[in-house]
């Protein structure tokens, strides 16, 4: 579809189907097991914080797939965590899901954020440009 022949109901169509799962996987780039981290968590509210086992054991996967997931998710601003004693003297770590509102707001930055640079990315580029940029996507598989 040519972008000089886009009509509005196109449009709506392309963008009809955003949700926030959408937004958090393109904007601040999850992975589908980064989502269900943080939704784990999130459901999670009211109740202590949970360990990497137990949100491994959750969602069925790796502690160190959950690990690498939880390290994404603090940097990003979504989840923090804190050190917990054990009964053996040691300490293990905690992860919860940081406020909703607190995460909305940096939701909302990062989208302004996103659109501003973008926007004026792609007014400045030349086409031929662009071309190079989307045919090395291509061949990078990306």
């Amino acid at each position: 579809m040519y972008l000089n022949t886009l009509r509005e109901v196109d449009v709506e169509n392309l963008v009809k189907n955003i949700d926030l799962k959408y937004i958090l996987r393109c904007i601040l780039k999850l992975s589908i097991t980064d989502v269900t981290v943080y939704h784990t968590l999130l459901n999670n509210n009211g109740n202590d914080p949970l360990t990497v086992s137990e949100i491994s054991t959750a969602i069925k996967k790796s502690r160190s797939t959950v690990e690498k997931s939880l390290m994404k998710l603090i940097q990003l601003g979504l989840v923090a965590r804190r050190a917990v004693l054990t009964r053996r003297g040691g300490y293990t770590y905690v992860y919860y899901a940081l406020p909703i509102d607190h995460v909305k707001q940096r939701l909302l930055q990062l989208v302004n954020s996103y659109y501003d640079i973008a926007k004026e990315l792609i007014e400045s580029t030349t086409s031929s440009v662009m071309i190079k940029s989307i045919e090395e996507s291509s061949l990078s598989g990306e």
